[in-house]
């Protein structure tokens, strides 16, 4: 009887256990094919498994069914998403808060975001007012108070009351950051202030936003850094450059990708075939074709050995083995329910 008792507990612990291990490891369900590029927003990020879009948080949990056609992201509590041919706004719980009637969206952005409609763009506050009507060839979202729109083949920008605060001039114009804008004229890209003046004159190659004080431009074939005033910081030597982020930047010589800082001074060597800028403390480089992540040092923080690598947002990064996708924190532990484990 004694012996009988014994099976039969081990039998009910051995059960519970495997109850318990499988309610522990839903990771093999969350086999996704692709990450949204903008990481966690708000807690909450969107993969795609099976053909569609959902959203999920850190810890595996699935926040929003797979349903979507395109990646999302939540700005400002509200996300735009399409099914079918037809975009509209979800809230964090994925209920439906504007109804899905628009061609193309873009999430919020200042309380506004910009929708097409019959092939022509507007912007719409939280209410699904059409707060500015759709008709501009294209529409980037506001920042800094203004947003860049495009009609008959030249930009503008306009407030966001949708009066034109810069008159329609330019080939090309990115949004405003730190003050500044980048513009495209027949001269060449160069930036302007608020108040549609041409602060750095349009003499470059190409031209980014401005971030931590510099931004990075091309000149014969080279890109260097400038200032705000248009001195160059900097010299042109590079054949790539990204912005500053967290006090460095990326920059490639000689085929190789390194990180200098604001005064030019190497700080990473030129050791990698790819680099991305920092995010919380860590940058995705690449050697041979795989990634891994390095800290301001220069020192391997995760070991190359993914196939892809994405930029950390909120503790943690989309990373990628044998065609799938899963999610690491930032000492590289893959999380339960990734696949990279």
């Amino acid at each position: 009887m004694a012996r009988a008792k014994k099976v039969i507990l081990i039998t009910f612990l051995l059960t519970m256990v495997t109850a318990i291990g499988a309610s522990a490891r839903p990771a093999s369900l969350f086999r996704f094919d692709e990450p949204s590029f903008m990481g966690f927003r708000d807690g909450i990020t969107a993969i795609k498994l099976e053909g569609k879009w959902g959203g999920v948080n850190a810890g595996g949990d699935i926040l929003i069914p797979g349903q979507y056609e395109y990646p999302f992201y939540f700005s400002e509590g509200l996300a735009a998403v399409g099914i079918g041919n037809k975009w509209g706004f979800i809230d964090k719980t994925g209920a439906l808060v504007i109804p899905y009637q628009y061609d193309m969206a873009v999430s919020f952005s200042e309380g506004l975001a910009a929708v097409s409609r019959g092939n022509k763009w507007g912007y719409i506050d939280k209410t699904g007012r059409e707060a500015i009507p759709c008709q501009f060839d294209h529409a980037s979202s506001f920042r800094e108070g203004l947003a860049a729109v495009k009609l008959n083949n030249r930009w503008s920008y306009i407030d966001h009351t949708g009066a034109v605060a810069i008159p329609r001039q330019f080939d090309f114009a990115f949004e405003f950051r730190e003050g500044l804008a980048a513009v495209c004229t027949d001269r060449g890209w160069g930036f302007i202030d608020k108040t549609g003046k041409e602060a750095i004159p349009c003499q470059y190659e190409l031209a980014f936003g401005f971030s931590e004080g510099l931004s990075p431009v091309k000149a014969h074939g080279k890109w260097g850094y400038i200032d705000k005033r248009g001195n160059t910081i900097i010299p042109f030597l590079y054949e790539a450059a990204n912005s500053f982020r967290e006090g460095l930047a990326p920059v490639k010589s000689r085929n190789k990708w390194g990180y200098i800082d604001r005064s030019g001074k190497v700080k990473v060597a030129f050791a990698y075939d790819g680099a991305d800028v920092f995010q919380e403390g860590l940058a995705a480089v690449a050697v041979n074709h795989r990634w891994g992540y390095v800290n301001p040092k220069g020192d391997l923080a995760i070991p190359v050995q993914y196939e892809y690598a994405l930029s950390f947002s909120e503790g943690f990064a989309f990373a990628g083995l044998n065609g799938k996708w899963g999610i690491i924190d930032k000492t590289g532990r893959a999380l339960p329910w990734s696949l990279i484990q």
